[in-house]
């Protein structure tokens, strides 16, 4: 069985003292993702995301502003976090995660309660493992993906 969290737990420490005056020093652990960096610099610096760079439109920013987070505001600016990368893909919602090599089928977790993904549940929840199949590869295809997961 693989482990997938490497790299998705991964600890971010902001350091910001004119922004973060009332929550020095304090921890934070809701989640959060890299495309998320984008959104909170351009909210803190007021720049706009561009309609097109070099005659070609961008695709839409897929990550949400931080800033929530770091004002104490919310305890989550995510409820699904989708990805893909060489072939392998992942989705995580509230407390599943479900995650897949290239080639190899879908394995389930409960996150909440097997943070190191040890006990693939995907047999015993296979209602949800369909669930999860069809909300991903809905992204997979807004996004382009070619080779959605069965």
């Amino acid at each position: 069985m693989e482990s997938y969290e490497g790299g998705t737990a991964t600890p971010f420490i902001v350091h910001w003292p004119n922004g973060l005056k009332d929550r020095e020093n304090s921890i934070n652990r809701s989640l959060a993702h890299i495309m998320d960096l984008m959104p909170t610099l351009m909210e803190v610096s007021g720049a706009e995301f561009p309609e097109e760079i070099n005659g070609v439109k961008p695709n839409p920013l897929e990550g949400k502003s931080m800033m929530p987070l770091f004002k104490g505001e919310s305890t989550s600016i995510h409820d699904t976090l989708y990805w893909e990368h060489q072939g392998g893909k992942a989705i995580r919602t509230n407390e599943w995660k479900m995650s897949a090599l290239p080639g190899k089928e879908w394995e389930l977790f409960w996150i909440n309660k097997d943070f190191t993904e040890t006990k693939n549940l995907a047999d015993q929840y296979p209602e949800q493992v369909e669930e999860l199949n069809i909300v991903w590869n809905k992204w997979a295809v807004k996004l382009g993906i070619n080779h959605p997961q069965k």
